[in-house]
């Protein structure tokens, strides 16, 4: 069986709209909501590409039918 392991950053997860969250729990419902389209400034450019970086591996997985 082939496996991936998948190793990703914070930004793809967060939403930089909401501000500071302390004590929030992030999970796999969360996702940076940037878009190609909202890049104004290096620093959103790095969020977005971790984004789409992470949609683009999980979608990799689910068509390939990785691990099953």
């Amino acid at each position: 069986m082939k496996r991936i392991v998948i190793t990703s950053s914070f930004a793809a997860v967060i939403d930089t709209s909401k501000g500071l969250r302390p004590g929030y729990t992030y999970t796999e419902a969360d996702w940076n909501p940037l878009a190609p389209e909202d890049v104004k400034d290096p620093v959103n450019a790095y969020l977005v590409s971790k984004a789409l970086a992470e949609k683009a591996a999980f979608d990799f997985v689910e068509n390939e039918k990785v691990g099953q």
